[in-house]
């Protein structure tokens, strides 16, 4: 049955075995080649295993064939963000929160695209609303000392930092940061025990 055989495609994706479910996927498009759901999982076997232009292409089938589904618009809203587009990320982004306000993937994205566009007053306060309502999500927190950066809010910036590090010690590129930071701020021994 086409829909078992969806379901068999969607678990190989969660366990991570993608190049089973594009097999399956594959197959089943091409049985059925306006089956949006089966072009949205085959977007997310190939976003996972690093097949962009594929995941793209499958991405755009998906929002064609499901023009109400959230998932997708979220997908390829991704896609945009990562190609430099900035006006389609934040299209696909904010059409993805209509359809389903608590898409959170939806709303980091937004706020990623808008700041990429230089727009740091608008991402400044999405980053602020999603921290409000979720508190200590270590994504938020990055996006919004992000944000914080790229106004020159170093001092609002490092605190955020310092929280991520609190929840997730091997978060990298929060350390990173924090290091670039004391040593812009003329603290090389703070930042070497910080490494430390």
């Amino acid at each position: 049955l086409p829909q078992a055989r969806l379901v068999k495609a969607k678990l190989a994706i969660h366990n991570g075995k993608n190049d089973e479910a594009i097999t399956t996927l594959d197959q089943l498009i091409q049985d059925n080649p306006r089956w949006g759901d089966a072009q949205l999982q085959l977007a997310l076997a190939h976003l996972n295993k690093g097949n962009m232009e594929l995941s793209q292409k499958a991405a755009v089938e998906a929002v064609k064939l499901m023009n109400r589904n959230s998932r997708a618009h979220t997908v390829l809203a991704h896609h945009h963000l990562r190609t430099g587009e900035f006006e389609s990320a934040q299209k696909e982004a904010a059409i993805a929160l209509q359809l389903d306000p608590r898409n959170i993937r939806a709303a980091i994205t937004l706020g990623q695209s808008l700041l990429a566009a230089g727009k740091t007053d608008e991402a400044l306060k999405i980053f602020e609303q999603m921290n409000t309502m979720l508190p200590g999500n270590v994504d938020v927190l990055h996006n919004l000392a992000l944000t914080r950066l790229a106004r020159k809010e170093f001092d609002k910036a490092a605190p955020l930092l310092e929280e991520i590090l609190s929840v997730k010690p091997d978060f990298i590129t929060a350390l990173a940061t924090l290091t670039a930071i004391d040593l812009q701020n003329k603290q090389p021994d703070k930042a070497m025990k910080r490494v430390r």
